[in-house]
């Protein structure tokens, strides 16, 4: 059974998901939409698309941004360090959480990413079960940095 698990603005935790990969996206969306501590707010199938999706967030009337976006590092067009430097590049956008999620594991990606501007890096799981976990886990450890915010 998965608790409520909140910000600290006393509700869920605003996730968009960035990834070209169709069967990831899926589980993600399953898991996450089985997660009441998760809304899953805007899901983005390649860089150019999440990038104007956050845009379009942000300037909306009252600023709508996720609390945290989960971004593929490896996507045609525009992999996730360009979507990422963007984010940071932007002033209207630089202030949103990024963690990269992604299925490599190199130390190379993982120091490149960090040094872009990530706030996490989590290699992706393998399955629905794995990714529920996941989703359990981002609500704990937001649920920790938030309570270490207030």
């Amino acid at each position: 059974m998965t608790s409520r698990h909140d910000t600290s603005q006393g509700r869920p935790i605003r996730l968009m998901l960035v990834d070209d990969n169709p069967d990831d996206r899926l589980f993600a969306e399953r898991a996450f939409s089985t997660n009441d501590g998760l809304e899953l707010v805007a899901v983005a199938e390649d860089g150019p698309e999440a990038l104007a999706a956050l845009r379009e967030r942000v300037s909306a009337v009252g600023g709508d941004a996720p609390d945290l976006v989960l971004l593929d590092i490896n996507m045609p067009a525009m992999d996730g360090f360009e979507v990422l430097a963007e984010v940071r590049g932007d002033p209207e956008l630089n202030h949103i959480p990024v963690a990269m999620l992604t299925s490599s594991d190199s130390p190379i990606d993982l120091r490149r990413s960090y040094s872009v501007g990530a706030c996490s890096y989590i290699t992706k799981p393998l399955g629905f079960v794995a990714y529920r976990a996941l989703a359990d886990s981002l609500c704990h450890y937001w649920t920790e940095v938030s309570s270490c915010r207030t």
